[in-house]
């Protein structure tokens, strides 16, 4: 049984470490044990996969919303057995950036969607970048995780060809953005 944990400042420090540790360990973290003291610390945290498919906290992360659904979409995607659009080393620095961006941008007042609109008709330079309408709109996530459970969702991602490198490197990033979408 995956038992969900909290995600505090010690969590993602710890996942972080591991995580370089995994980048860089070479032939020792295809050890027998890497692996599984790698799933202990890792495991009890799949839930944050399905668990930030949830509710409307998109908005919180402002103009980088959009870079984050998609992250999300696509780490669903490659646990439901689809190729990556993007490495999953390449969305650690996607991810970490749009989060650091997001602290400091300040948040864009909308009178309402017709405002949002006629703002991006009207100003169509602004029409290229992650601070669209679209983002505005809050980014659909895919949902297709509620009927899977957290053990099986793990069996699934672990499976995976680079599966459980994906694993640590995913839910350490996955850890970040929950913990920050709480303390914005």
């Amino acid at each position: 049984m995956i038992l969900n944990e909290t995600v505090d400042l010690d969590t993602i420090s710890r996942f972080n470490q591991a995580s370089q540790l995994n980048e860089r360990g070479g032939e020792q973290t295809r050890r027998w044990q890497h692996i599984d003291t790698s799933l202990r610390i890792y495991l009890p945290y799949v839930y944050l996969l399905r668990s930030l498919t949830k509710g409307d906290w998109l908005q919180l992360y402002r103009a980088k919303n959009a870079t984050i659904a998609r992250f999300i979409n696509d780490t669903i995607g490659f646990v439901l057995g689809e190729d990556r659009l993007i490495n999953v080393k390449v969305w650690d620095d996607i991810i970490r950036e749009a989060i650091e961006t997001a602290k400091f941008t300040p948040a864009k007042r909308l009178g309402n969607i017709g405002t949002a609109v006629l703002d991006a008709y009207t100003n169509p330079s602004n029409s290229t970048n992650d601070t669209t309408v679209t983002s505005q709109l809050r980014p659909a996530i895919r949902n297709e995780l509620d009927r899977i459970s957290d053990r099986d969702l793990a069996m699934m991602w672990v499976t995976r060809p680079q599966g459980i490198d994906d694993l640590i490197t995913s839910v350490t990033l996955l850890a970040q953005i929950q913990y920050n979408k709480s303390h914005f």
